[in-house]
């Protein structure tokens, strides 16, 4: 088996974006990560509640970046409900880390 390249980007995905998640520049980088044969691992701050990620509640950002999520074929590894956001007493866990789906189980060089 040939070494695989990884590639581990960071992404702030803002609330208040006119745009539904993901940006084109995040949506840019994953996509050419696609063409040139590059695993990606992504940290989102993602601003995006869903219990498919175990947030306590669901907005509606979470619609689209389930349906990237999953038109590249990205797992999502976040494992339990550690909240990640807290501002007034309200804890949340609005963070989530991608990968490309089965990543964690190869023997990535």
């Amino acid at each position: 088996m040939g070494r695989k390249t990884v590639a581990v980007c960071s992404a702030h995905l803002p609330y208040d974006s006119q745009d539904p998640p993901p940006s084109k520049i995040f949506e840019g980088i994953l996509r050419y990560c696609e063409i040139v044969n590059i695993y990606p691992v992504l940290r989102c701050n993602c601003n995006a509640q869903h219990n498919i990620w175990s947030s306590t509640n669901c907005n509606s950002r979470w619609v689209a970046l389930v349906e990237f999520q999953n038109s590249l074929n990205l797992e999502n590894f976040n494992r339990g409900n550690v909240q990640t956001f807290c501002s007034g007493g309200w804890l949340e866990l609005i963070d989530i880390t991608l990968g490309t789906f089965g990543i964690r189980e190869s023997n990535i060089g």
